[in-house]
């Protein structure tokens, strides 16, 4: 089963006064892990917007095993778990060289946007095809 992997070095602004990561950086890392992966399949948040879909969170989840500070390269490893047919589960994996940092993921739907609010649809088969080879 295929990951995408991405590398962030982490910035002085996302630790705390302890110098480490502050948690809920690793949320962003997770979208920003989970925004690569679609852009490596040739898919942009602007042009989800221009067609007036999207694919917000539902729920997401991290668990923090090691701790990691200013100008460590931090690899973001995600893989699709679960791909129904308007909801996909991202997994992602975050490491500092071999050292397992956090564990986490997202529940992601497929909406479109109309007047009258957001409305849960089928995943185009486009997205779903490329989708299902990062695993699901």
């Amino acid at each position: 089963m295929a990951e995408h992997i991405c590398e962030i070095k982490v910035r002085f602004g996302e630790t705390d006064a302890a110098g480490v990561v502050y948690f809920a950086n690793y949320f962003q890392w997770m979208e920003y892990a989970t925004n690569e992966l679609f852009n490596s399949l040739g898919f942009y948040i602007r042009d989800f917007m221009k067609r007036q879909t999207g694919f917000p969170v539902l729920e997401a989840q991290c668990r923090f095993l090691s701790s990691s500070s200013v100008e460590d390269v931090v690899s973001v490893r995600t893989r699709v778990e679960e791909l129904r047919s308007k909801t996909v589960r991202f997994v992602h994996q975050m490491y500092r060289d071999d050292v397992l940092l956090a564990e986490g993921y997202q529940v992601r739907i497929w909406v479109e946007f109309a007047e009258d609010g957001m409305k849960a649809a089928s995943i185009p088969e486009e997205v779903r095809s490329k989708l299902s080879s990062f695993g699901g």
